[in-house]
């Protein structure tokens, strides 16, 4: 009997770990694990070499194996990752898919080398300015989300913008301003400046500072495109202010440290439209990892119910999305890729010399799932690229899957 050969599509992603596999389908966004024996074994090491391009003849013509071919089943029809023809037919062409970013980093290097780099400038997408502090805000919070600080100094308007101009390019879509907008001096004329780059201009702002000066947003026209993310350190406080005739988009964001507050914002939710639609930020307190890992950590339930598309997988691999083409510049003028990392200089320094160093030689754009436990585990790449929530927990998975 002819022997029959397996190819996987390019959209297929197969991944082999000790005695377990992991088949996804990212067209249909759906895969399954399952357990090697002998036979599928083979069949995956084959698959998995560059040469034989995402195929495999089957080890046995008439193979008895029945969790075999049961294999043969869910990968061809059930999750429809790949599909069968015969050997002596023509052999299908499929690659496996794989990143090319560190081919693009090479060429960046090279660019640079030859003394026209501007490529790489391309790479900022995202600035978080904190432009001060203020009395409602929290030196303990910044490391894990944006949050105002308490205390610390004040940007200078002026090197704000020209770190900005220095920014400038086509995929700039966002600059994030944290503290109180309404002390900041010339307020007006700055957001005004901002406005002239046409990105997206977010103000993070806690509750407090908002509540006391939104009266002025109904006369401000700087304030016309900017989106406001108001942050309730405090369940307990209730929202009073009314944003009817605000012409600003209001988007509420809510610390929650325990099951006790987050049972309470959900009752709240339900008769405060100032809570509706808000979004959770969990906290970690350094005493309460049993909140986190009851309700932050991952479990395979939810790594099962995962959409990641084929580029989102391809990108976990190479970079990590919480971070990859962002700055951060603290009210003491350094600058950081992260905030939990060493500073990569200051706002006086050339911006792209701090690109190519965190391009090349940096620690946070490119930290991925490449260390142990996560290495060794079958859904690394479906997982979500490692946090600040990690560092702040100490710990280099959030997971149940592996300990």
């Amino acid at each position: 009997m002819e022997k029959k050969r397996l190819t996987l599509y390019p959209g297929s992603f197969l991944w082999v770990k000790g005695g377990q596999g992991y088949l996804y389908n990212s067209q249909k966004a759906k895969g399954f694990q399952f357990l090697l024996n002998e036979e599928i074994g083979l069949v995956c090491k084959k698959l998995l070499m560059p040469e034989n391009l995402y195929s495999s003849l089957y080890p046995n013509e008439n193979t008895e194996d029945k969790d075999f071919n049961k294999w043969i089943n869910l990968v061809t029809h059930v999750y429809e990752a790949g599909f069968t023809t015969t050997e002596t037919g023509q052999q299908p062409i499929s690659y496996k898919p794989m990143p090319k970013l560190l081919s693009d980093i090479d060429y960046y290097i090279w660019e640079d080398q030859q003394g026209f780099g501007g490529n790489m400038m391309q790479n900022i997408h995202e600035l978080t300015f904190y432009i001060n502090s203020t009395g409602s805000g929290n030196n303990n919070y910044y490391k894990q989300f944006h949050f105002p600080l308490d205390k610390g100094g004040e940007l200078d308007p002026k090197k704000v913008l020209g770190f900005i101009s220095q920014c400038k390019n086509p995929f700039l879509s966002n600059i994030n301003l944290i503290g109180n907008i309404f002390k900041y001096p010339a307020y007006r004329n700055f957001i005004n400046n901002l406005s002239h780059y046409k990105v997206q201009i977010t103000i993070y702002v806690t509750y407090d500072d908002f509540a006391e000066n939104y009266q002025n947003l109904k006369n401000d026209e700087c304030f016309k495109d900017i989106r406001f993310i108001t942050l309730i350190d405090s369940i307990v406080k209730e929202p009073w202010i009314s944003l009817n005739g605000l012409d600003v988009k209001i988007l509420p964001q809510v610390v929650i440290r325990s099951e006790e507050e987050y049972t309470l914002f959900s009752e709240k939710s339900m008769n405060n439209h100032f809570y509706q639609g808000a979004k959770i930020l969990p906290i970690y307190t350094n005493e309460n990892f049993d909140f986190f890992k009851n309700n932050v950590f991952m479990d395979l339930g939810s790594l099962n119910e995962g959409s990641l598309n084929k580029r989102e997988i391809l990108m976990h691999q190479i970079l990590n999305t919480n971070y990859f083409g962002k700055l951060t510049i603290l009210p003491d003028n350094m600058v950081y890729a992260d905030v939990n990392k060493e500073t990569l200089g200051d706002i006086n320094d050339n911006v792209y010399s701090l690109i190519k160093k965190e391009l090349i030689q940096g620690t946070s754009w490119r930290r991925i799932r490449d260390v142990k436990p996560c290495s060794d585990c079958i859904y690394q790449w479906l997982c979500p690229p490692p946090s600040n929530y990690e560092l702040a927990i100490g710990k280099p998975n959030l997971c149940h899957v592996k300990p």
